[in-house]
């Protein structure tokens, strides 16, 4: 192959990126789709880069006295 990995994950992030501008705007129920195959791509990329899985972005659950790892939890299943 004569591509590079970079020029290859470099347009499809960014055809990615058009794509869910694209469906937000005509299709805006099946965005979140869009925005999860965008997030694997990511975690792929970060994988190809570093070998490893990229750490959770949230470790703390508790803010300033609330807990929010019931909402965090919600918010995974969307």
């Amino acid at each position: 192959m004569t591509k590079s990995y970079d020029s290859i994950i470099g347009s499809l992030l960014t055809n990615l990126s058009d794509l869910r501008q694209f469906v937000e705007e005509n299709e805006p129920s099946r965005a979140g789709t869009v925005r999860a195959i965008q997030q694997e791509i990511e975690t792929l990329d970060y994988y190809m880069a570093y070998g490893e899985e990229p750490e959770p972005l949230v470790t703390e659950t508790v803010i300033a006295g609330v807990d929010f790892s019931e909402t965090l939890s919600q918010l995974e299943t969307l």
